[in-house]
């Protein structure tokens, strides 16, 4: 592992920072709920917990050097379909040639459509290694 992420990095030898373009994603789930409070001494926690009503939001985020520069909600998890559609209407458009998109191994990520739609604006992609734990 430790050969992989020095082999991953290598790769970034003659890249400048402004040209890297990071995605990654999150998820909130209505089921989440804490398992511990905070209270007044000699209070109860009392909080509700939706039921039967579950929902899943997911958000992707494209962060450069400029801050956050391309973003979008949905409801549902990431499926490779939805992330070639961010790609497509939501990254695309804030590429520049010469750019280094990184993402993460997430499956929905692997699509070859994703690295097609990158490569077509003159950009390169890049995956993490596997376990990276960056």
């Amino acid at each position: 592992m430790v050969a992989k992420r020095a082999v991953w990095f290598e790769r970034f030898a003659d890249r400048r920072v402004v040209d890297l373009i990071f995605i990654d994603e999150f998820g909130a789930n209505t089921k989440m709920q804490r398992t511990h409070g905070r209270a007044a001494p000699g209070e109860r926690v009392v909080a509700s917990v939706p039921h039967s009503h579950y929902k899943t939001i997911s958000t992707i985020a494209v962060l450069s050097t400029k801050g956050v520069i391309a973003s979008a909600s949905f409801d549902g998890g990431t499926t490779a379909a939805k992330f070639v559609d961010f790609v497509t209407e939501n990254l695309i458009p804030v590429l520049r040639t010469g750019q280094v998109v990184v993402l993460d191994n997430l499956a929905a990520h692997n699509d070859r459509r994703v690295d097609e739609l990158i490569e077509a604006v003159g950009c390169e992609v890049m995956r993490l290694p596997p376990y990276a734990g960056f």
